[in-house]
């Protein structure tokens, strides 16, 4: 995750898994809670501000493979 302190304070917080289409938590710390990985802010993203492997997509291969 890049620094939240680079994040810019107006960005509405959204964030769509890469492997599916749920729901997005209400915040960048809810996420990290439920156990969101490898968050990125995508600040060009069509419907969302990050992307991300949620709770049901986080293995341990996507840990190795893109860090926490």
């Amino acid at each position: 995750m890049l620094n939240p302190s680079e994040i810019p304070k107006d960005v509405p917080f959204s964030i769509a898994c890469y492997e599916c289409d749920c729901d997005s938590p209400e915040s960048l710390e809810q996420a990290i809670a439920e156990g969101w990985t490898t968050i990125q802010f995508t600040p060009d993203g069509f419907s969302e501000n990050f992307l991300g492997f949620c709770p049901e997509h986080t293995t341990e291969e996507t840990k190795e493979l893109y860090g926490p």
